[in-house]
């Protein structure tokens, strides 16, 4: 038999203070990776608000680059546990005023994939398109050893 792969969800509610909110989500992550998590997952986009029903010009100031702070804690945390992470951010891309909402798959402290939400909603108070443009690629799997892990955002799941 098998034996079990501990998997860990991470609830948060972000606030207005990014850095408070990455050290909530690393607390979070060095108290699951103790219980034995192999494979934690934080929530869509963790480290800030998320996008509220009403549009917000000023929501842009969130976004962040891939190597931007809240991955780069998500890949230390990853590396010192030795375990997987999937986290999630506003990303603002290489290219001026394109932003995806991007999920990324940290195995030992490296990338080893990044996906960027395709199906985005603009209904029931979740002007997505506003802010994040569509991803082209389809959702990836990465092989684990012993598992595999998948990507989808939110409103993918429909």
């Amino acid at each position: 038999m098998d034996s079990p792969y501990g998997v860990a969800a991470i609830q948060l509610r972000p606030t207005a203070d990014r850095a408070q909110n990455l050290r909530e989500a690393g607390e979070l992550i060095d108290e699951a990776a103790a219980l034995g998590a192999e494979l934690v997952v934080l929530p869509e986009i963790f480290s800030a608000p998320f996008v509220a029903a009403e549009v917000d010009p000023t929501y842009f100031e969130w976004a962040e680059a891939l190597d931007g702070a809240s991955n780069a804690m998500v890949a230390e945390r990853s590396a010192t546990h030795g375990i997987t992470i999937v986290s999630s951010i506003f990303e603002a891309s290489a290219t001026p005023g394109v932003h995806h909402n991007t999920a990324s798959i940290f195995v030992n402290g490296d990338v080893a994939v990044h996906y960027r939400k395709s199906h985005l909603p603009f209904s029931n108070g979740f002007p997505e398109k506003y802010y994040f443009r569509p991803g082209e690629a389809p959702p990836p799997v990465v092989d684990l050893g012993p598992t595999k892990a998948g990507v989808i955002i939110c409103y993918e799941r429909h």
